[in-house]
């Protein structure tokens, strides 16, 4: 009697092969559903850039460990947009989705949105102070957020013959971690520049950029008829050409007088600058007055391009220089005035040296005419520094005097050390040691996205070599032992 072809051996084995197959497809596709939930929230790629530009650096990933607040980045483009500005463009902007993406993944409280605000009009009601458009990124946590433009993205530099822009230098890294780092803080320092008598504060946009990089807000006020806001830590009064009013001054000694936030108050001067009565009496009491003349440099060696104003500086003995006593890069001491410190401690306040010139260093007149004193070392960044007590209680406030605004504008031209300096003045009096984002800018280039021979021979290995025959031996072996049965 023959054998019902539904219960034959054939049937059997080859039904079952048949589920094998459907369940290998069923696999198939959950794993297919499981890698593309995956990759929404860990977004997966190979940086096979020569200079890593798609890779978080280790200095973020630490500085993100930190952040223990959650944190979202709203990105007012499509991914696709941002993608679709190569280095081609002169705004590469390609790199800042996956920078984003690796800072999602660095750490879980730091999420990250796209934001079509053609699509999506409501969303921009809820920041009707600010004016938002594309490719706009807002970072915000419960506490604050922060609006970054394309521009604060890149240095840009302007060419002083043809007025031109160009981006010269990308930081979207050192961007977004320094905003994440901001949002996160419980309060963030606040700088006030003053403005109101022909102060220079135009020329100390860079110094702006620096203290937005590093996580601090600045504004403008005016002595007389706005004050000082409560919740001011720094003031700034730059190259000033009109003398202030008593009651402006009275402005700030109550400023400086306050018991929180360790008041600051940084004035910067210019070769240019000529006496203020008040303001000078105002700047003595802290031991400082501005010397005569601007500052040239005697010995070729030490200045820049034929330029004697512009020249290599030295540290001096306070406490901010002692931590740059082992850089191999120096100050740089640019179109400087000289600071004269009229004691080194009287009564309650102490003054001490930061930057210095060589001791081969003169000053010359308005007519470029050598003073008859000779060379020896002078004075260019100051702290005079007032300490009190109130029983035991300490309290400090703080006057930080520069020689130039170009002292601020020399780190874009040379390397050295200058905006370390200050961002270490300005850490340390607003009690964040320590907490200086200090991550590269990333020179801009056309270089194309290339694979080392190393990479190359390792992708040939494992994905030819190794993984496709391996899955082809696989599928072949388990076809064959079910064959092999029927």
């Amino acid at each position: 009697m023959k054998q019902k072809f539904s219960k034959s051996r054939s049937f059997r084995y080859g039904g079952i092969a048949t589920a094998i197959t459907a369940g290998f497809i069923v696999v198939v596709v959950l794993l297919n559903v499981l890698a593309t939930t995956l990759y929404e929230r860990f977004p997966l790629g190979v940086d096979l850039t020569s200079d890593q530009k798609f890779t978080l650096s280790e200095e973020a990933v630490n500085y993100l460990a930190d952040v223990d607040e959650d944190v979202v980045i709203y990105m007012l483009s499509p991914r696709e947009t941002y993608e679709a500005y190569d280095e081609s463009t002169g705004v590469p902007l390609n790199r800042l989705p996956r920078i984003a993406d690796e800072i999602s993944k660095a750490n879980n409280h730091i999420k990250v949105e796209y934001i079509d605000l053609d699509a999506n009009p409501t969303f921009a009601q809820k920041y009707s102070e600010e004016t938002l458009s594309q490719l706009h990124i807002i970072i915000e946590s419960a506490k604050r957020h922060f609006t970054i433009s394309v521009y604060d993205l890149f240095d840009i530099q302007t060419s002083p013959t043809t007025g031109t822009q160009s981006v010269t230098g990308e930081k979207i890294e050192l961007t977004l971690v320094s905003k994440i780092l901001s949002c996160a803080m419980d309060t963030v320092p606040k700088v006030s520049f003053v403005t109101g008598h022909n102060e220079d504060t135009a020329s100390l946009a860079a110094f702006k950029q620096l203290l937005s990089d590093n996580g601090y807000e600045t504004n403008e006020i005016s002595l007389g008829s706005d004050g000082i806001p409560e919740d001011t830590n720094f003031v700034v009064i730059a190259a000033p050409k009109l003398d202030y009013t008593a009651e402006e001054l009275k402005v700030l000694d109550a400023f400086l007088a306050k018991d929180a936030n360790n008041p600051t108050l940084m004035v910067t001067f210019s070769a240019s600058y000529a006496p203020l009565d008040n303001f000078d009496a105002f700047l003595s009491e802290w031991g400082i007055k501005a010397g005569d003349g601007m500052l040239v440099e005697t010995q070729q060696n030490r200045y820049f391009t034929n330029s004697p104003n512009i020249a290599i500086g030295n540290l001096g003995s306070s406490e901010y220089a002692s931590s740059f006593a082992s850089s191999q890069v120096p100050p740089v001491v640019a179109n400087s005035k000289p600071i004269e410190l009229l004691f080194t401690s009287k009564g309650n306040v102490t003054t001490e040296s930061v930057v210095t010139t060589s001791n081969t260093a003169q000053t010359v007149d308005a007519d470029g005419n050598p003073d008859e004193t000779g060379t020896r070392a002078y004075d260019v960044l100051t702290v005079s520094k007032n300490t009190r007590y109130e029983g035991t209680t300490e309290f400090n406030a703080n006057v930080v005097a520069v020689g130039s605004n170009d002292f601020f504008n020399a780190s874009s031209i040379f390397s050295c050390i200058n905006d370390d300096i200050i961002m270490k003045i300005y850490n340390s009096i607003s009690g964040r040691e320590g907490q200086d984002v200090a991550i590269s800018t990333r020179t801009v280039s056309d270089t194309a996205i290339s694979v080392t021979n190393t990479q190359a021979v390792w992708i040939g290995i494992v994905l030819f070599t190794v993984t496709v025959p391996l899955l082809l031996l696989i599928a072949g072996v388990v076809i064959w032992l079910r064959r092999r049965h029927l």
